[in-house]
């Protein structure tokens, strides 16, 4: 005799792995945001005159 899965076992793993998907998303987008943040710091930083840094638009804010 065949083994099958059930439907709920496969609804079981169907949600886990969606729930893996949205925190692998998660940390990807805040590991980009970290990686974003340091190159404007290290960007702003070379700048010879660091107070005549172009401000951001205020729909960036």
């Amino acid at each position: 005799m065949i083994e099958t899965n059930s439907p709920l076992d496969n609804l079981a793993a169907c949600a886990v792995a969606y729930l893996a998907g949205i925190l692998l998303t998660l940390l990807l987008m805040s590991y980009i945001n970290a990686l974003l943040a340091q190159e404007r710091e290290r960007h702003k930083a070379s700048l010879p005159f660091p107070d005549l840094a172009p401000s951001p638009a205020p729909s960036e804010s």
